[in-house]
Parts: C-alpha cells; structure tokens; sequence
C-alpha cells in the first residue's frame, strides 16, 4: 500500500523551472553562446554555477564569473512563488494529506528559496519531511535525497510515490525503485523517458495512488 508521497518542488509544484530555463537562455546568448537541444538537456535541473564549465568551455575563469554575476543579478531571481504556483497543487497537497499520507519535499533548490515557496503558499504544515540542497552529500541524479526521505519517513519504496519532471530528478527517482511520476513538460525539449506514470494535472496524483493501492487488495 502506498504510504508516502515524495515531491519535487521546481517544475512540479511550482512554475520556477521554466521561469529559471528562460533566464538561463536569455543570460548565456547575451554572452554569444549559440542555444541548441543539447543546452536544454544540460541545464534544466541544475544550477547555472554547476555547469558553467561545461558550458562555456572556451571561456577563461574570469569571463565565466562575469556570466554567472550577470545570470544571479536580482532582476532575475525575485520570484513570487504564489503566483507562480501550478493549478491544483495546494488541493492535491492538502486532499494527500487529509486521507492520511505521509508528505516530503525534496529539491536541490536553497533553503531560502524552500522557505519562500512554503510560506507564499501555506505548505509548510503539509510536510513531514523537507530536504533541499545541502542535506546530502551527492545530489540528483543520485538517489540520495529521496532515499534519505523514506528513512525519515520510515517507509519503503514500494510503499512510495515520487513526483518529478526533469532528467536528473527522474534518475534519481526512478533508482529508489519507487514508483514515479512525471508531470509533463510541453514548453521545451526536456527528456522525462521512464517514468511510471505521466501527468498534466496534478490532481490526477490522488486518482492513481488509488488505483496502486486498488492493485494491493
């Protein structure tokens, strides 16, 4: 029987992943890098700062720095997480967490940024656990923090269900060997293959926790 549900937070519950892609691409082209498929793969999920090498690989330490203090300038970090908040969200984290399921929250994102989510949108009541960057050692896509959130949860990972949307995050889910969902990405090329199950409407999360736990009886 499913027991937990497990949720990303950039690009699941909130619209941040497509806001942050845009200023990914808006910030490098500035700076004459051509934007390819091979980009879209490469950032959507991962910060600016961890990449930088990769992406710029002709580039000197110094000129790298000046992109990246262009990319996090203020202008292009205030994020109103309300506003910005995927339909349905709060209803299916309030409906999970009525019918009595365990919640986390695991994202690669800041605390600060974790917190702004959670207090823009009154969340924070609805986690058991919370984990975000810096509370494992190796991060998605590694399973880490989603294994270190069963742990804590005390639940298995078949009695387990994670949503996620990117590449590196499905990796890390799908290797929990928890069952996984995607909400789909339509707006760029981003791969999201292996999933278990594929979503555009967040609500539908509660129709096939019943139907995995209709499969249990």
């Amino acid at each position: 029987m499913i027991k937990a549900i497990i949720f990303d937070m950039d690009g699941t519950l909130v619209d941040s992943e497509y806001r942050a892609m845009m200023n990914k691409k808006k910030v490098l082209e500035k700076n004459g890098v051509v934007w390819n498929h091979d980009l879209w793969q490469l950032l959507t999920g991962r910060k600016l700062k961890v990449v930088i090498d990769e992406v710029l690989t002709e580039y000197t330490p110094e000129q790298r720095q000046e992109v990246l203090d262009e990319y996090y300038k203020p202008e292009y970090h205030h994020v109103d997480y309300h506003a910005i908040k995927f339909p349905g969200s709060g209803t299916i984290l309030q409906a999970l967490n009525n019918n009595g399921y365990k919640l986390a929250l695991c994202t690669t994102n800041s605390y600060d940024c974790i917190d702004q989510c959670l207090e823009e949108n009154h969340w924070r009541r609805l986690f058991s656990v919370i984990l975000g960057m810096g509370d494992v050692e190796n991060t998605k896509p590694a399973p880490d923090i989603y294994l270190k959130a069963m742990e804590l949860l005390d639940v298995k990972p078949e009695e387990t269900v994670i949503v996620e949307d990117s590449r590196i995050g499905l990796d890390a889910a799908i290797a929990t060997g928890a069952h996984v969902i995607c909400r789909e990405e339509k707006r760029f090329p981003v791969d999201q293959q292996g999933a278990e199950f594929y979503i555009t409407d967040l609500l539908s999360i509660m129709r096939i926790v019943n139907e995995l736990n209709e499969k249990e009886i």
